[in-house]
Order: structure tokens, then sequence, then C-alpha cells
């Protein structure tokens, strides 16, 4: 239920604050009076393409924004982060800038205009030409057939199974592609994983090869260093450890001569020690180093392998992703038969399971229809069609997401004839009956969402437009509806009367008084001006 609209240099609309009530809200107004802006103003904020042109001249933007009643919870939102009021009524705000940007708020939290769209998808519905243009395609039909006969949970749930076939029959073609070039790729994986098993290569392998390789390249010029150091250390015609003793000796004899040679003697001493200690190990070291070409080899063999393989696959971190993928992939295709198998039979019985559910939609769809076709025409003779017949023709067509049926509403206004597609056979007039009719007949199916009418009063006469003005005011005891008329019939009904005026390019809108109203009924019947 929309509770206030408010408008902003809007094309003719300068400023409009217009506080709709429950029931039914009359719209009228002269030929050109601006009655146009304001269902521009609604379609912005069902989503329309906003056209900068659309802006008041000398004006930076428009804006339009509504309060309103959600007819259905909002939870939906805070999956984007938008924070919703607990109860009671919200604002929606769509800013048109003249540079072509437009911005869309809820609750002053900026929001796009898809969730836009879908917000205010479930708060109004404008029925106009286009809609009673819409009332022949058959999607829109079986909407209306399917809402009449409350079937949306159980095609919903249908469509999310019919999903989950598609899905699965997806999944099988892709796994009967992959068996078809299972034995070249498995041959391929097998391949290349014996590659790399042969290879083995070990952590920090490379660097332990390097220093090896390293040590065993110049191991001549290491044997040198440490014979020679040996050789001065002890091995010498005049030994640097015998010198040390020597010298060592020399100042134990004298120490108790003089006390300050105790430091610098025991220096020596442990110098000797450590040079012992490193004469010890210089000589091991140099019985042990050994020139091997043949181990020499080996390594620069093994660095090849290295090279070859990284060449090929990648760093040792890649190599390893790729062993262990490459055993799964192996494992995995040596299932494949078996998951195919499993995934066929799957997709057996889902389809089966799903034809018969599409057939239950089927059966409840035809025994909607009928109980559809007895309300609207009862719908339609109190609208002044006496001889209207409405058929609902539900046939088979290719399984989708909806079901297995393609629904086509029939009808015809006159005696003799034979109901036939709508797209064949209704006038605009008709066409505009038969939409209130079913709009009547679904009123409580949603009763918090505004239903606005835009002259659908048009090519009708007075008798009728006063036989469709009582039943619109019938409908609005169920749903708020605003109606924009040009017949004093129609707006005799209202609950509210709001009057569209243009003085000086400006258009205002208005609530009318009981007064006010009769002045605006004397104008509608060309006897005087409001």
């Amino acid at each position: 239920m929309i509770v206030n609209l408010c408008i902003q240099n809007l094309i003719l609309i300068e400023q409009a604050d217009i506080a709709f009530g429950p029931g039914l809200n009359i719209i009228t107004g002269e030929t050109g009076s601006g009655k146009s802006s304001l269902l521009s103003a609604i379609r912005l904020l069902l989503g329309a393409k906003a056209d900068p042109n659309q802006i008041r001249c000398n004006s930076p933007l428009a804006v339009i924004e509504a309060e309103f009643i959600p007819s259905e919870p909002l939870d939906w939102l805070t999956e984007e982060e938008i924070v919703i009021p607990c109860s009671g009524s919200v604002s929606i705000r769509r800013e048109i800038h003249r540079s072509g940007k437009n911005r869309c708020f809820f609750e002053e939290q900026q929001i796009s205009l898809a969730t836009l769209k879908k917000i205010m998808g479930t708060a109004i519905e404008l029925v106009d030409q286009s809609s009673s243009l819409s009332l022949s395609l058959s999607d829109e039909q079986r909407k209306w057939l399917d809402a009449f006969g409350k079937l949306f949970f159980i095609v919903e749930t249908f469509a999310k199974s019919f999903e989950e076939e598609k899905k699965l029959q997806a999944t099988l073609d892709l796994l009967l592609i992959e068996q078809a070039k299972a034995d070249l790729e498995q041959q391929k994986a097998e391949e290349d994983l014996t590659f790399i098993e042969e290879v083995n290569l070990q952590e920090n392998e490379e660097e332990k090869l390097l220093q090896e390789h390293e040590l065993l390249n110049h191991s001549q010029q290491l044997l040198e260093a440490a014979t020679s150091a040996v050789s001065l250390l002890s091995e010498s015609s005049k030994p640097l450890l015998f010198l040390l003793k020597k010298m060592a000796h020399s100042l134990e004899q004298v120490l108790r001569f003089d006390p300050r040679l105790i430091e610098p003697c025991e220096s020596i001493k442990q110098s000797l020690i450590g040079l012992e200690e490193a004469s010890f190990t210089l000589r091991s070291y140099a019985d042990r180093l050994e020139a091997d070409p043949a181990r020499l080899a080996v390594i620069e063999a093994r660095f090849f392998s290295i090279e070859k393989i990284k060449k090929r696959f990648g760093s040792l971190s890649e190599i390893k992703i790729l062993k262990e993928n490459l055993s799964k992939r192996l494992d995995y295709l040596s299932h494949l038969e078996t998951l195919i198998a499993k995934t066929r039979f799957n997709l057996t019985s889902l389809r089966e399971k799903n034809r018969l559910k599409a057939e239950e939609i089927t059966q409840l769809r035809l025994k909607a229809a009928r109980e559809f076709e007895k309300s609207v025409v009862e719908e339609l003779r109190s609208l002044n069609l006496p001889h209207a017949r409405f058929e609902i023709v539900v046939s088979s067509k290719e399984t989708s997401a909806h079901g297995a049926d393609r629904v086509s509403f029939h009808f015809t206004a006159n005696p003799g004839y034979s109901p036939l597609p709508l797209e064949q056979c209704a006038s605009g007039g008709e066409l505009s009956r038969l939409l209130l009719a079913i709009k009547a007949v679904l009123a409580d199916l949603d009763k918090n969402t505004c239903l606005i009418f835009d002259e659908i009063d048009s090519n009708v006469g007075g008798q009728t437009a006063a036989i469709l003005g009582a039943k619109l005011r019938k409908l609005s005891e169920k749903r708020q509806t605003i109606c924009i008329t040009h017949f004093v019939q129609v707006a005799r009904f209202a609950f509210h009367h709001f009057l569209v005026s243009k003085d000086e390019a400006i258009t205002t809108i208005r609530k009318l008084s009981a007064p006010e109203q009769e002045m605006e009924f004397n104008r509608m019947l060309g006897q005087g001006k409001f």
C-alpha cells in the first residue's frame, strides 16, 4: 500500500505531495493537465529507464519518493547488507540527474536499480494498455492461473527439481565427453607421473648437490691448502707448534722473576692448544679428501635430470602439486565408468520424479482452470458483458521450469461466437474489462499490493463505466486501488479524489474536498470549469 508519493521537478510537475489512502483513490483532470507525468513517476519507481529530458527545465535533477507498506517481508535485503526497519512503512527514492546519472535509495541507503525493481515489483502493480497486451502472453496467463490455484509453491519446488535435472544432464554430458578422451588423458597422466616418480626430486636436493659439486670440483685446491697448513704447523723443518712449545717453556722458566709474564705465557699455551686441534682436524680432513671424477659425473647427470623435469613441470613445489593432482586424476579416471553409471541412474530417477510432478501440476492446473473460468465469467457478467465466455486451454508443451503446460486464455464477448485466443478476438474495452475481472478474482491473493489502473475504462460506454466504478470500489476494499479516469461514473465511487491541473506549464496535484468533488464532476460533465 502506498502511503505517500512525492514528486519533484519531473516533466510538468514542480512539486507534488500525494497522501494516498486505503480503498479507491481516483485521479482526474483535463487532457494535457499532466496525468502522464504522474504515471511517469510511478513507472520510474518501478524501475523504468530514466531520461534526463524528463527533468523539468532549469532543474538539476528530478526526485521521486514513495512511502509504502511492503506487501511481503523484505528480509532478503539483509543479504545485500541493507538495513531494514523492524516494522511499519518504508521509503524508497529515485533521483534522475541531468548528467544522465540516476541513483536509488531504500531508507537512505543506496541500492541498485535491479534491487529497486525487485522491491517495488511487490509493492505496486500498474495496469495500463501495455498490461492489456501482456494479458495475451502465455506466460502471464500461466502465472495468473497458478496464482488462482495457489500453485506457486508446488511449481517453485518443481522448478528447483527441474534445475537439478538440467544440472545432472549437463554433468552427464561432461562425463561422457571426458570418457571419450579418457584413454589419451590417462596415458599422458601415467607417463608424466612415471617420469616424476623416476626423477624423485627431493627437498633441498639441488642445494646439497651444488655443495658437493663445488667440493669435488675443487678437491685438489682444498687438499693442497690443508696439507700446506699441516706442514707449517707440525711437519716443516721448523714447525710452528714446536716453536710455540719452546717459547712457552722459556717463559715458564722465568715466571718466578716477573709475574707480569704469566698472562702472555698462558695466551701462547692456549693458542698452542687451538693450533694442535686445528692441525689434527686438517690432517684428518686431508686424509679423507680425494678427487672422485665418477661421483662428479653422477652429480652432473643428476643436475641434468633436475633441469629437465623443472623445464617440463616447473618448480619443486609445482611438481609436488602436479604429482598429487595426477594421482587424483588417475584415480578419478579409473572410477569414471562407475561415476557415469551412477549419474545416469540419478538422472533417470529424477527425470521420472519430475515427469510425475509435472503431470500432477497439469491436473492441478486443469482443476484450477475450470474454477478460474467460472469466477472470471461471473465478474464479466457483472461488468455488463452478459454473453461473455472465458475459457482456459491447458495444452502440452516441452517441459520447462514451470511444468509441461502451455496456458492460453480464450475469450469472446459476443453470443454465437466461439472463444478465441485473446490476441485474436477482443477489443480494447473488452480486454480492459477482462483484465479488471481477473484482478477482481485474484484480489485476495495479494492484499497489500497497490493496484494502479490507467484509464482502464477507456473504450467503454457511460453505463458500463458506472459498473466499472462499482467494481473498482469493491476491489479496493481488498487492495488499495488507484485509478486515473475521465468518467464521472467511475470517479463518484472514490474514497479519495485527487485533481491534476496545470497552470502556466506547472502541474499540481491535490486532494479534493466533497464540495470540490462536485465541482470537478460538473467539469467532467461539461457543465462548468473547476
